[in-house]
């Protein structure tokens, strides 16, 4: 077996044996080849020996460095005091283990590199301490606070946030959040202590008790509640000082303001004159109720009554007296009699009770009749003067003076009055003076008042009145008539009295239209007035029994009468005349 040969360089060409085996040289293309491909070979060891170097040089340069960096970082320790123990704990173990590094000749920048970012990262998590500064203030002041100087409730709400405040400042690892919290809670439980109080004054005040007599029940109830009030927060086991105070000064007040009683001697001589003078009986039997003004009557009564009390209990101030018999006499002069009213009504009602028989004339009757409403209504009124009273006395007694009896003429005639109007039914004529009908309510005025038209006179007869109504007085005839806007209704004819007839009472009035009664004639027509045209049922009725004719004008649309008028057929009874009438013996009934 041939083995290869070295390679032998002749010439600066290189003989390179075959790989055959065989001596001969390869040709020279693959001679230049494998030399080529030596310089590679050679030309990369050479690099990597260069990089090697290179390398080596790097790491000894990039050792040195970070050893100079650890040593800046160490000698840059952190105080242990600033920051918690557990963080400071974890820093001084990689500050120690950097220090050992450096220690080491042989340490490879590696290692010094590590050490470096272990110690930076420990400090980096260095955590610091909290402020207790507040704290510790708060905690010390815990010796300064005793307990026997406050309430048992506040200094028991102050132990409980000292001790938890004392757990805290104990704790190395607290944070400031929990110190500012317990520093807040500690001094809100300071500032909620509550002194116990000087009570030294109160109870000197409460050492002796004033007793009732003598003092009104007003002003001694005041003491009693204040002396109460004391004794009650005395005896609490801690009462606050506002409180202690405001009893305090209440209970001064209370002293100071307790009013003695007055001398009521004064009061039972009043109240006897009162008695034995005003408040009796008068001359005619009337009971003090029944003779003065309700007003005064029951002011003096009130006041009559709040004097029993005081002269009972005696309890009322020498000033309130003085007071209340200044009041008592005011009472007193209020008293408005009306005794002499009430006498003059009695004698004006005498008057009255004999106008039924036409003793008087209308216009002195209606006078008095005026004048004996207003007295009426004084002697009921609750409050009313005393001039008021003498007034409706004056009055009364002149309209008692003004009473004018009715005149019986020598010829039958006699004079009626109404207010202002005077009618004179004579046996000749009928003559009406003063007398405006331009309004119903006058001609209803005069029926109320019963108003007698006598049937008997003669002749052509007398129409009065003008306006919207109108009368007609003729021989046996009444005719009551009214414009066509102004119906005359039944009740306005239930007060006349034609003759000895009473017209509202007659069989044959005409009451509804559909029940007009059976007349004796129908007539139906159109009347024109004031360019209005009505629509009228002319009816006529007659009943022999009375002798009494009525012609009725009925308003067919409006459904009302429009006139009326009565003829006597024949002539029944006469009117009777009347006569002279007697003063009456007996005054009729007063109020």
């Amino acid at each position: 077996m041939n083995s290869q040969k070295e390679v032998d360089f002749l010439c600066g060409k290189c003989y390179t044996p075959r790989r055959d085996g065989f001596d001969s040289s390869e040709s020279e293309r693959e001679g230049d080849r494998l030399k080529n491909k030596k310089k590679i070979v050679s030309l990369f060891f050479l690099l990597l020996l260069i990089f090697s170097s290179v390398l080596a040089l790097s790491s000894c340069g990039q050792s040195e460095t970070n050893r100079e960096r650890l040593e800046e970082a160490l000698s840059a320790k952190v105080s242990e005091e600033l920051y918690t123990s557990a963080s400071y704990e974890t820093y001084t173990i990689a500050y120690n283990q950097a220090k050992e590094l450096l220690k080491k000749e042989n340490a490879t920048a590696l290692e010094l590199e590590r050490a470096l970012e272990e110690l930076t990262e420990a400090k980096k998590n260095l955590v610091k301490k909290a402020d207790f500064s507040q704290l510790k203030l708060a905690v010390e002041s815990h010796e300064k606070i005793k307990e026997s100087s406050y309430t048992l409730s506040s200094y028991k709400a102050y132990t409980e946030a000292y001790e938890a405040a004392l757990l805290v400042y104990n704790r190395d690892s607290a944070t400031q959040g929990e110190i500012n919290a317990v520093v807040i809670a500690l001094n809100n439980a300071i500032k909620g202590l509550i002194l116990l109080p000087d009570n030294s004054s109160l109870q000197e005040l409460v050492k002796e008790h004033i007793e009732a007599g003598g003092y009104t029940s007003s002003s001694y109830r005041a003491y009693e509640e204040a002396y109460t009030l004391a004794m009650t927060l005395l005896q609490q086991e801690s009462p606050a000082v506002s409180e202690l105070k405001v009893a305090e000064n209440r209970l001064k007040q209370s002293i100071a303001q307790l009013v003695k009683r007055g001398d009521v001697s004064a009061l039972s001589s009043k109240i006897e004159y009162i008695q034995k003078n005003l408040l009796i009986a008068d001359e005619k039997g009337r009971e003090p109720r029944e003779r003065y003004a309700s007003a005064g009557y029951l002011s003096l009564m009130s006041l009559m009554e709040r004097a029993e009390e005081y002269l009972s209990t005696g309890d009322i101030s020498q000033e309130e007296l003085s007071l209340f018999l200044a009041d008592l006499d005011l009472a007193c002069g209020r008293l408005v009699d009306l005794g002499r009213l009430l006498d003059v009504y009695e004698t004006a009602s005498g008057y009255a009770a004999t106008q039924s028989d036409k003793v008087y004339t209308e216009s002195s009757y209606n006078t008095l009749s005026v004048a004996m409403v207003e007295a009426y209504n004084f002697s009921k009124k609750t409050d009313v003067t005393a001039d008021e009273v003498e007034g409706a006395v004056k009055k009364l007694e002149s309209a008692i003076e003004g009473m004018e009896r009715i005149t019986v003429h020598a010829d039958g005639e006699k004079d009626k009055s109404i207010g202002s109007l005077t009618v004179r039914v004579g046996a000749t004529s009928v003559t009406v003076n003063g007398y405006m009908a331009d309004y119903t309510g006058f001609f209803r005025k005069m029926l109320s008042e019963n108003l007698d038209f006598i049937y008997n006179p003669v002749g052509e007869g007398v129409e009065f009145g003008k306006g919207k109504v109108k009368v007609f007085l003729g021989e046996k005839t009444l005719r009551i008539t009214v414009t066509g806007d102004l119906p005359l209704f039944q009740e306005d004819l239930a007060a006349v009295t034609f003759g000895n007839l009473n017209l509202g009472s007659t069989e044959f009035m005409v009451a509804e239209e559909e029940n007009m009664g059976n007349p004796t004639s129908y007539e139906s027509r159109v009347l024109t007035e004031n360019g209005k045209e009505y629509k009228i049922a002319i009816l006529t009725y007659e009943n022999e029994d009375d002798g009494l004719k009525m012609t009725v004008q009925y308003d067919t649309i409006g459904q009302y009468i429009r006139s009326v008028e009565f003829v006597q057929t024949e002539n029944p009874a006469g009117a009777v005349e009347p006569t002279e009438p007697t003063e009456p013996t007996e005054p009729a009934e007063g109020l």
